[in-house]
Parts: structure tokens; C-alpha cells; sequence
């Protein structure tokens, strides 16, 4: 493993099972939504900081492109929108991330395309960081 591998959280690329999550109630599912935003965001943050650093600007631009799909309004007002219908919050993370990914590939564009994929993979880190630790 390089240097710069361990600097980096493991962004799964294949969706993660949601069958032995146990959600709250609406409440408690916003609460560790709002938790994995903050946090998720922060530990981004951190990442985006050593790997400037080291002068591995490119994967620090990777970060920081995610840490902006955390911010967008549209994505958390959809998840907070499922969460209060019922939906647990890992599964509020990937349905929300999944639809702006698909709104994104309806543009035909590579470009667009490429950036679809990049929502696929914050909302599935969203919603594993909240299985695994929240």
C-alpha cells in the first residue's frame, strides 16, 4: 500500500446491503443523516489537507468535488424530504444521490455521466459511514 492509499477512506463502489440495518424513528434517522454530513464532511476536509500537503493536488480536487455533492441543497433537502416519509437514512442517502445522478445522466453528456457516477459513490459512502458508524 502507497503512502497515498492510506490517506484515503475507501470509497466502495458497489452499493452496500441495507438488510441488517435497524432504522429509528424519523427523528433519530434525521439526526444520523445530519451526523454523516458533518462528519463525513469534515473527515473529507482532512483528507483534502494532507493530500495538499504532499502535493497530491489532483485527489485532493477528487475530495473536493465530493465534499460539494454533501452541499448541495437539492440532495439534502431530498433526503431530509424521505427521511420524514419513513425511509431510514442510509437508504434516504442512496435514493437522494441516485435521483441526482440520474437527473445528471439524462443530460447526455460524458461529462455529465462522469459526475453521475461520482454521486453514486458519496451517496453509498453516506450511507455506509451511517451503517458503520452511527
Amino acid at each position: 500500500m502507497t503512502d497515498e492509499r492510506k490517506l484515503l477512506p475507501i470509497m466502495p463502489t458497489e452499493k452496500i446491503s441495507l438488510d441488517d440495518y435497524v432504522a429509528g424513528s424519523p427523528a433519530a434517522e434525521k439526526e444520523r443523516a445530519d451526523a454523516a454530513f458533518a462528519q463525513v464532511d469534515a473527515l473529507f476536509q482532512k483528507v483534502i489537507e494532507r493530500l495538499r500537503e504532499r502535493n497530491l493536488h489532483d485527489k485532493a480536487g477528487d475530495f473536493e468535488v465530493y465534499r460539494m455533492m454533501l452541499d448541495d441543497p437539492a440532495i439534502v433537502y431530498d433526503v431530509d424530504d424521505l427521511i420524514r416519509a419513513g425511509t431510514s437514512a442510509p437508504q434516504a442517502m442512496l435514493d437522494a444521490y441516485e435521483q441526482s445522478a440520474k437527473n445528471f445522466e439524462s443530460m447526455n453528456e460524458k461529462y455529465f455521466h462522469e459526475r453521475a457516477k461520482v454521486f453514486r459513490v458519496v451517496g453509498n459512502f453516506l450511507a455506509k459511514f451511517i451503517v458503520e458508524n452511527l
